[in-house]
């Protein structure tokens, strides 16, 4: 499970971006609060995150927040940024907030 995260006072600091926790299968002799094993990626997002999905069909992990979009195709060891321009919102609050990195992904006008 990866877990984002950073300083939305600062959004572009990377430090404390993502993490990975590794959840154990479930017993009942341990309870939930149990230590769990956390890694750091390689190279962390670009910037404050809000958001994570994982596209399951082309085993993506996406991260998203103000400052731009990064993705992974290594299981979340190195984020890189979508583009070398992230988009940033408009100040009228229409503009886009998440700049689609698939091409088959269309955006709405």
């Amino acid at each position: 499970m990866m877990v984002v995260g950073g300083d939305p006072l600062h959004p572009d600091a990377t430090a404390l971006t993502a993490e990975f926790v590794s959840l154990p299968p479930w017993n009942p002799m341990f309870p939930s609060f149990v230590y769990l094993p956390v890694r750091k990626p390689v190279q962390p997002p670009h910037g404050f995150r809000s958001a994570v999905a994982y596209d399951e069909a082309s085993k993506t992990w996406i991260t998203v927040g103000p400052n731009g979009t990064d993705i992974s195709t290594d299981d979340g060891s190195q984020l890189a940024a979508s583009s070398s321009r992230p988009q940033r919102q408009r100040r009228s609050g229409r503009g886009p907030a998440l700049e689609c990195p698939f091409p088959s992904v269309r955006r709405r006008p």
